[in-house]
């Protein structure tokens, strides 16, 4: 059985900033999360194009929600600013 390839979608400068911002902040220790977030964060700084997974994505964006309140301000409005992006837009219609 042959196995798909996930797609690899490169790290925007606000996911980059993101992870960093999450790297940095007071995480649940020895969780996932933390785990993830910094192993993350040391890629970014040692490559310049990092690709996430949409399923890694997802998960960025839902650490980022979870601690948005311990985030800097400036990366908590992007957070906010996803969040109700995602929530205006409207379910899919089959």
């Amino acid at each position: 059985m042959k196995r798909e390839v996930a797609l690899r979608l490169p790290m925007t400068a606000e996911e980059i900033q993101l992870v960093r911002a999450l790297a940095d902040c007071r995480l649940r220790a020895g969780s996932g999360d933390e785990r993830f977030c910094s192993v993350l964060a040391a890629i970014t700084r040692r490559q310049e194009r990092v690709r996430l997974t949409e399923g890694q994505n997802a998960y960025l964006w839902r650490i980022a929600y979870r601690y948005r309140a311990a985030l800097p301000p400036k990366i908590a409005e992007i957070v906010a600013a996803r969040q109700s992006a995602s929530s205006d837009q409207p379910p899919p219609t089959e």
